[in-house]
């Protein structure tokens, strides 16, 4: 029916649409024979291919397999004591990208890089401005979340972090003083090069200085467990050489997955071949960390601390174990919450080691 001068206005929009009304059912009725099927199939394949991987990631790189940390390092009293002359593999089982650099030495392979060097130059002059501080915290990405920024570029995910440094760190009523020193990505012979090229100058004393440093050993050169733990001790033996009056603190590596759902015993198997298949690294870092623990057990002022805020339940069986979002969103890097619960559980351990300033 068209517009006639013979029928109401209103009689003709209401034919109008229930024509146009019938069209359209017709043509949804058609798109849902058409597609509708498809759309079935493909949530059911979405759903399989979920199940398929939470069973591959969990076969992942034989997470079963013995840890390759041979010898014992809780020995060391100088660095001369540490050697990797007996260590067979310095990459990290059979993984074809390892660029694991010497732990023993220096490495100052990333000064070509202008944001690496730049906030080098930012942490020296930030240690420079200081004297008699506190607390001086040194490491990597983690470390540098601090300030909110990564390799000095802000960063949305840290955007309130300085707010919680601030409280516990950097306010007249915090109850100490700290300086985070950190780059991203570095790993511990990055860190070792940075303390002896400025970053640790003579007039720099702090009271304790807190390390987390290692988890790129693993996940970014990929280091083996063994050659890992000798870097994080050269670096702490560098530390107790050039500051002899400090509390050192060696934060034990925190939890950090490749599994989307958080599972610290899952890696992240290859999807169509597009993804590298990546491992679960818990059961080395663990091995990691008990070998740090043994290590300060033995040292009048090397302190060992370790952080289960993270998980959605630290009692969780091994298989069970998994990040909490909310806290580690990147399965890696602490949120803003995160970083408040953290820095709590800091507080509470430095107030076992050096008295408040309030």
């Amino acid at each position: 029916v068209g517009s006639s001068p013979f029928l109401p206005t209103v009689l003709v929009e209401s034919v109008e649409t229930r024509e146009e009304k019938k069209r359209r059912n017709t043509g949804y009725r058609a798109w849902c024979r058409k597609y509708g099927s498809k759309i079935v199939v493909f949530f059911f394949l979405l759903v399989l291919l979920d199940k398929i991987d939470d069973w591959n990631s969990s076969q992942t790189w034989n997470e079963l397999l013995p840890t390759s940390i041979q010898h014992d390092y809780s020995h060391v009293t100088k660095i001369d004591d540490l050697s990797t002359s007996e260590v067979n593999n310095w990459c990290y089982r059979t993984r074809p990208l390892c660029t694991c650099a010497d732990p023993l030495e220096p490495d100052n392979r990333r000064i070509e890089s202008k944001l690496w060097s730049h906030q080098h130059h930012l942490n020296k002059e930030r240690a420079a401005s200081k004297q008699e501080i506190d607390v001086l915290f040194l490491g990597d990405s983690i470390t540098e979340g601090w300030v909110g920024t990564s390799l000095s570029r802000e960063i949305p995910r840290a955007k309130e972090v300085p707010k919680v440094f601030r409280k516990y760190f950097d306010s007249p009523n915090a109850q100490y003083e700290g300086l985070p020193l950190g780059i991203s990505g570095d790993t511990s012979p990055n860190l070792l090069w940075r303390i002896q090229n400025g970053e640790l100058p003579d007039k720099l004393n702090p009271k304790v200085i807190w390390l987390l440093i290692g988890t790129n050993d693993f996940g970014n050169t990929w280091c083996a467990p063994e050659i890992v733990v000798v870097g994080i001790v050269r670096v702490i033996e560098e530390l107790r050489l050039r500051k002899p009056g400090a509390q050192i603190v060696v934060n034990g590596l925190l939890p950090r997955s490749y599994n989307r759902k958080g599972y610290v015993m899952k890696g992240r198997p290859s999807f169509l071949g597009r993804k590298p298949r990546l491992p679960s690294l818990w059961r080395d870092i663990v091995a990691v960390n008990e070998e740090l623990k043994s290590y300060a057990r033995r040292r009048s002022n090397v302190h060992y601390f370790e952080s289960q805020v993270f998980f959605v339940d630290k009692d969780a069986s091994l298989d069970q174990l998994r990040i909490r979002k909310s806290l580690m969103p990147d399965k890696l890097h602490p949120s803003a919450g995160g970083y408040r619960l953290w820095g709590a559980e800091i507080i509470r351990s430095l107030e076992g080691i050096i008295p408040t300033r309030l």
